[in-house]
């Protein structure tokens, strides 16, 4: 794994909790540790009158041998090799909605973010194929009380100053988080709004991250992902665009 993929996982993290965020057996380059700068990150939102939602969010960053604190999660490497690596982490899942801005979800219950905990793994493959991960994540706030599995497959080229990896996902979704965050109650039903009760359903998705240092301090990176919404959270009654696109950007300082 490059000093670029690792810095490209520590932004995406922090931004969004990403699902294949690399464990880092190295520290910044130079042995530096710590990151600071400002991203931005837009984030379309499947729900009935929810628009993009922009958000620019302040960043510092710390990568150690183990352990990383990436702005809203943590993570701790187990098994780290040329091959195979392995660890536990957090993140909080930005998700959810406030009835309040929208007259479609008036009347229905907040849907809130959660804190989640669980495990990584990651193989690298070939050169030409590039790294298979692995991410299972649960709920550890009490708030859907579900869990997701993430696959993913990314191959990066580039060269010393830049970087670029396109990568495809797929993301599995129990029943419990589908249903708290795209379920309708009974109690929240409506003439227009009939009630609705989640599956566990399958997510796909494909996306391309960057990196570009523009000197030896600085460094721009970001990153676009699509994902297309299976039919278990597009035939909800509350949600109205099956696609969603996501992008970040940021220039962190390092030190």
């Amino acid at each position: 794994m490059t000093n670029h993929k690792l810095l490209q996982g520590l932004l995406l993290l922090a931004l969004c909790g990403a699902a294949f965020v690399e464990p880092a057996e190295a520290v910044f380059p130079g042995g530096r540790k710590w990151a600071a700068g400002l991203g931005v990150f837009t984030s379309p939102n499947p729900f009935i009158d929810h628009g993009t939602e922009i958000a620019p969010i302040p960043l510092i960053l710390y990568s150690g041998d183990r352990f990383q604190a990436l702005g809203t999660g943590l993570q701790y490497s187990l098994i780290r090799s040329p091959r195979l690596q392995f660890g536990m982490q957090s993140n909080f899942r930005f998700e959810g909605f406030d009835p309040e801005k929208g007259s479609h979800l008036a009347g229905m219950e907040r849907r809130n973010g959660a804190f989640e905990v669980g495990a990584r793994a990651s193989w690298f493959l070939s050169p030409s194929i590039g790294e298979f991960a692995i991410q299972a994540m649960t709920d550890a706030s009490g708030v859907h009380d579900g869990h997701e599995v993430s696959f993913g497959l990314q191959r990066p080229f580039g060269t010393m100053r830049w970087s670029i990896a396109p990568s495809v996902s797929a993301k599995w979704k129990s029943a419990e988080l589908v249903d708290y965050y795209y379920g309708v109650r009974a109690s929240e039903a409506t003439d227009d709004r009939t009630s609705y009760a989640g599956e566990a359903a399958w997510n796909w998705g494909a996306g391309v991250e960057f990196n570009y240092f523009m000197s030896w301090d600085w460094l721009l990176t970001g990153g676009t992902d699509y994902q297309r919404l299976s039919s278990e959270i597009r035939d909800s009654p509350i949600v109205e665009d099956g696609h969603a696109f996501s992008q970040s950007v940021a220039v962190l300082y390092l030190f």
